[in-house]
This record gives structure tokens, sequence and C-alpha cells, in this order.
């Protein structure tokens, strides 16, 4: 959600988190768990907090 509020797709969060594309889609189709390395580079590429992520979980 806070990715398609950015209006960035797969790929734009890839190269802003570092973390690999096929990995993101992963993730958001709930096929892989995150750690927290990675949630924490992909909650600065899009500027907000882990807590933010978390939200609603």
């Amino acid at each position: 959600m806070l990715r398609l509020a950015k209006s960035w797709r797969q790929i734009d969060l890839a190269q802003q988190s570092g973390v690999h594309e096929v990995h993101l889609s992963d993730l958001e189709r709930g096929t892989r768990e995150p750690g927290l390395r990675t949630l924490a580079k992909i909650a600065a590429a899009l500027e907000t907090t882990l807590s933010e992520i978390l939200k609603g979980l």
C-alpha cells in the first residue's frame, strides 16, 4: 500500500531499498516472510517507520 501511494513500481522500490525485485514480489504476495533488516531497508526507502509498515498485522 505504501509503495503504491508513492506510485512506485516494484522495480522502483527495489532500486531505492536495495531489496531484489523478486524478493519484494514474494513479500507482497505473502509467499515469503521478511527479516528485520529487509523491513528496515524497505521502511527507509519509503521514508516511513517499521511500526507503520507493521501496522495492522
